[in-house]
């Protein structure tokens, strides 16, 4: 069964924070001290950016750094990226509480990040900062991992709603952005 609590709960924090922006923040990851001072500031330089990640460490369960994660930062290359998965990692994002509520909050229980940001990113600009300022802890009983999103059918439903939108509603099938897919992995 899903654990419909995540996304609940998300839903729940968004609508009832106060300030202008809402941080996303997993309980067992952590954002370095100038995380958010950062976000903060990158978003207020640009009223145009809805959302804002960062570039993150991967973090054993005991908090022993075992890799990075650095995602493009050029902005067209982002929405492109979503057509075919995320350069976000989830708790590092931030983003403009009326950006968020604009896009109708998280929506789907599975992959719910991923449709969020590629809602968000057909009428905001997505960006990242090209810091290490955040560390995603990864451990063998992560729901995250308990089912691979790149094989659930509600994956391939957010990539088509992004095509489709990109190439003006062309209403392509799931089994052409089932091959799609297959295709983009095997070339990168």
């Amino acid at each position: 069964p899903l654990n419909k609590k995540q996304t609940i709960s998300a839903n729940t924090a968004c609508k009832n924070a106060e300030g202008k922006y809402l941080a996303r923040m997993d309980a067992d990851d952590i954002a370095l001290p100038t995380r958010f001072e950062k976000q903060l500031k990158f978003l207020e330089a640009d009223p145009e950016i809805g959302m804002v990640g960062t570039w993150t460490d991967t973090i054993s369960k005991s908090g022993k750094i075992i890799g990075q994660w650095k995602t493009t930062v050029e902005p067209g290359v982002l929405n492109w990226n979503l057509l075919f998965g995320t350069s976000f990692a989830h708790s590092s994002v931030m983003m403009r509480k009326d950006i968020a509520k604009q896009a109708g909050l998280y929506q789907s229980l599975e992959a719910e990040d991923y449709d969020l940001w590629s809602r968000i990113s057909r009428f905001a600009k997505v960006a990242n900062i090209p810091e290490i300022l955040q560390q995603k802890r990864v451990w063998s009983g992560q729901l995250a991992l308990k089912v691979p999103t790149e094989t659930r059918d509600c994956v391939l439903q957010i990539m088509q709603k992004n095509i489709n939108h990109l190439l003006n509603n062309s209403n392509l099938d799931l089994e052409m952005i089932r091959n799609i897919r297959m295709v983009s992995d095997k070339t990168t």
